[in-house]
């Protein structure tokens, strides 16, 4: 299961007490003559009910199971056994109970609802999506029901469906702030999966090194990510987009000469490239020459002018004070254009003149608006992908979508036209179709993933504006902070966010990560029992709480943490894979291998598999072993390739120091 759904006990309490509010007409209508043991029933099922309030979940299944002894066909009763059980991690026991007390009753809310998400955790997606349509059915609002839905879509990696769900479950967030949180954590959730799926299934692929590429830039790991950029274009220098993703790393290095030259090899692809053009304005600012980068503007704004008004990072490089100072003197001088206007507004942000660089982007604006407002889809009797190539993005956006069927390459073709036009949306609805059509998914994927990634910035931005000071933007910006492994910061963003809502064990779990990434094990694991006292439910710090035991040696405790993580969420495998790692290590292993051969597909640099192999061999499987050290070795292959590169990218930074 592959689900950010985190659901509560007192959920699970809240359906209890209803059932507990209809005990004696539900018994009345039972035993309609009186003649039976409805006080003992009615007994048994209480104390049920006051062991769950006090935490006592085998006692309550225990008295749950007299009840139906005594009563059989009493479905509240069921339901609540079911629920003891979800509630103590028992999910297919529970699923066995809801199920039964759906066929006495099919439309109780709380048996569909509890049993969808019981499947969902038990890794039965496709189950998940009957019972949870029946709740959305009765409740077309609940929104545990739209989060589970969701991600049993996402399970089946039905992301189409699964956006679907999740614009749904936003519309009906009272809280705006809440809202956006939730809708752009979602997103990003999804943008995770796919990039997980693309390293998985797609390794040493192009576009799994251009991801690689994409992450490293995003940590600002330039020489890295230029590695990998040359490492995807060795594969094929004629994807799109590519060499100018290359120039853009080597423009933040300095190296201006070589970022030129990758930016002319896109524009030899594609003469009309924004981002080959944007690219060579930013080296020639870099040369001071800035006519020169105002003629690559210009082109652009001939081509698609919407692009420069989302290049609100421009120029990539950083410039000394008197060079910022002489190319604003240089284009003041310059005719008025918005190719100048859009210039020396960027000039003057680098410059931090940002009143200047306000009062030049309110001029540049306008004009953009203008241009947008002037701008007819023709009809031209051409092809969509003639419209595309020609950077005509709203006329190839409709040619396509006009067609009746569409191929995955068309869909694709389609996304980077709504991309350009600024519709993430109805993009990643355009790349979800070409990946649910199961062809090219490497690249479908990918793109797929940068929509999500895009959808997300701008739900953080809607955020940051409702309520910039708010806990939830400071959780966010931590979750930013440390994505990007500066971890100090991260600390910082989230107890600020903790002073503000300090009864939130997500907020703890997130602050003991961070301190146990950033060496302080002792602050991390204080942080993270909180996170467990205020919710005992959260496999995730569970896991954490396994792996600092682990790594302090205490392995019987990382056990009792690594199965503790499993009980609440049997699909999280980190939690197996460090499950077979300390069975291992107590020389068990009979229990790691089924531990590890759950894990092994999450196995990037081959050292599962050599566990795994390891394991086989104690156990005198000789011909499992030799397979499973043979993967080991191949995936080690690979991931040492990518080390290689970086070095071998590092020394070369070194040398032309």
């Amino acid at each position: 299961m592959r689900t950010c759904t985190v659901l509560s006990i007192a959920l699970a309490f809240s359906f209890l007490s209803v059932c507990t509010a209809n005990t004696e007409r539900a018994l009345a209508q039972l035993n309609p003559s009186g003649e039976s043991n409805d006080d003992e029933v009615a007994a048994h099922f209480r104390a049920g009910q006051e062991a769950m309030r006090v935490g006592q979940t085998e006692r309550a299944i225990r008295e749950y199971r007299e009840v139906l002894r005594l009563e059989p066909n009493f479905a509240e009763a069921r339901v609540n056994l079911g629920l003891a059980f979800f509630v103590s991690g028992q999910y297919q026991q529970a699923c066995t109970e809801l199920e039964k007390a759906r066929q006495g009753k099919p439309d109780l809310l709380a048996a569909n609802l509890f049993l969808g998400i019981a499947y969902l955790k038990l890794g039965f997606p496709a189950k998940a999506s009957p019972p949870l349509g029946e709740v959305l059915r009765q409740d077309p609002g609940n929104q545990e029901a739209l989060r589970t839905l969701a991600a049993s879509y996402m399970d089946r990696d039905n992301y189409r469906d699964a956006t679907k769900v999740y614009l749904k479950l936003f519309s009906t967030t009272a809280d705006p702030v809440e809202g956006q949180y939730a809708l752009g954590q979602n997103y990003f959730a999804m943008a995770k999966q796919l990039s997980i799926e693309i390293s998985k299934k797609f390794q040493g692929t192009l576009w799994e090194e251009r991801l690689a590429g994409d992450l490293l830039a995003e940590r600002q790991k330039w020489v890295d990510a230029a590695a990998q950029y040359r490492r995807a274009l060795t594969l094929d220098g004629k994807v799109s987009g590519l060499h100018a993703d290359l120039g853009d790393v080597l423009v933040r290095q300095g190296k201006l000469d070589d970022a030129e030259a990758e930016y002319r090899a896109e524009l030899h692809r594609d003469a009309k490239s924004e981002e080959a053009l944007l690219g060579l304005a930013a080296a020639d600012l870099g040369h001071g020459a800035a006519t020169l980068a105002l003629e690559k503007v210009t082109k652009i704004w001939e081509v698609f002018p919407p692009f420069l008004g989302r290049q609100t990072d421009f120029p990539l490089a950083k410039f000394e004070a008197q060079k910022l100072a002489e190319l604003a003197r240089d284009l003041a001088s310059v005719p008025d254009s918005p190719a100048r206007e859009f210039l020396l507004a960027s000039v003057y942000r680098a410059a931090g003149q940002n009143e200047l660089a306000t009062q030049q982007w309110s001029m540049f604006l306008p004009r953009l608006r203008a241009w947008n407002a002037t701008q007819k889809v023709g009809s031209r009797a051409e092809q969509g992908d003639a419209a595309c190539a020609a950077h005509r993005y709203a006329e190839c956006a409709q040619l396509i979508q006009a067609q009746k069927m569409r191929s995955p390459e068309q869909n694709i073709l389609l996304g980077r036209a709504l991309l350009a036009l600024g519709d993430e949306q109805a993009a990643a609805a355009a790349f979800a179709e070409a990946l649910n059509g199961g062809q090219a998914n490497a690249q479908s994927s990918y793109w797929l993933m940068r929509s999500y990634e895009r959808l997300a910035q701008e739900c953080f931005k809607q955020m940051v504006e409702l309520a910039p000071d708010s806990w939830r933007v400071h959780q966010t910006q931590g979750e930013y902070y440390q994505l990007r492994l500066d971890y100090n910061k991260a600390i910082e963003e989230f107890q600020t966010a903790l002073r503000a809502h300090p009864d939130s064990a997500e907020l703890h779990e997130q602050l003991g990560n961070a301190f146990w990434l950033n060496k302080n094990e002792a602050a991390g694991e204080t942080e993270i029992e909180k996170a467990l006292q205020l919710d005992p439910t959260r496999s995730n710090s569970l896991y954490l709480l396994g792996c600092m035991y682990f790594g302090k040696r205490d392995i019987p405790k990382s056990i009792d943490y690594f199965n503790g993580a499993l009980r609440f969420d049997p699909s999280l495998l980190r939690a197996r894979a460090g499950l077979g790692r300390a069975y291992m290590r107590v020389g068990n292993p009979v229990r790691a291998v089924p531990e590890l051969e759950k894990a092994a597909p999450m196995d990037y640099y081959g050292d599962l598999h050599y566990l795994l192999s390891m394991a086989y061999r104690q156990l005198g499987n000789t011909e499992l072993a030799a397979k499973a050290l043979a993967v080991s070795q191949e995936l080690r292959k690979m991931s040492a390739a990518h080390q290689e590169a970086s070095v071998a990218a590092a020394e070369e930074e070194l040398a032309d120091q």
